[in-house]
C-alpha cells in the first residue's frame, strides 16, 4: 500500500477513535447542587463530623425555616477549581438532604491559619466553576 492510501485510512481510523472518546465522556458534567458541582464521597478521619456541623449551622442560618434534614453526605468538589487559602484541613461540600426530597449544598473549609478546627463556608458564588454556563 501507497504513502497515500495509509494517510487515507488513517483519517477515518482517527475520527473513529476520537468519536469513541466523546462518547464515553460524562454528558453535561457531575450533578450541581446550589452552584455547587458534587464529585465523590468524601471520606474523613473523624467522620466529618465537623463539616457537618459548620454545613448545618450554615442552613439554619441562612433559611431558618427550612424543612427538617433527613441525611447529610460530605462530598468532594466535582469540578476542578483553583482556591489559595491559608492553613487548611479538608474543604469539601456538605449536601443536606430535606424531607420534601429538596437538597441545599454548601462548601465548608475547615483549618485557618494555624486553627486547623475552625470551620468557615463559602458561598457557590466566590467560586469559578466550569461546568456552569
Amino acid at each position: 500500500m501507497s504513502r497515500f492510501g495509509l494517510r487515507l485510512l488513517g483519517a477515518p481510523v482517527l475520527a473513529l477513535a476520537l468519536f469513541a472518546a466523546c462518547s464515553l465522556a460524562p454528558a453535561g458534567g457531575p450533578p450541581v447542587v446550589d452552584g455547587y458541582s458534587l464529585g465523590d464521597i468524601a471520606m474523613c478521619e473523624d467522620g466529618c463530623q465537623r463539616f457537618i456541623d459548620a454545613g448545618r449551622e450554615w442552613l439554619d442560618s441562612e433559611a431558618p425555616d427550612h424543612r427538617p434534614v433527613v441525611s447529610v453526605e460530605v462530598r468532594w468538589l466535582g469540578a476542578p477549581i483553583l482556591l489559595t487559602r491559608s492553613g487548611g484541613n479538608g474543604d469539601f461540600v456538605v449536601v443536606l438532604h430535606l424531607d420534601d426530597d429538596s437538597m441545599r449544598a454548601i462548601m465548608v473549609l475547615c483549618g485557618v491559619g494555624l486553627d486547623h478546627d475552625r470551620c468557615f463556608t463559602m458561598p457557590a458564588g466566590e467560586l469559578h466553576d466550569p461546568w456552569q454556563t
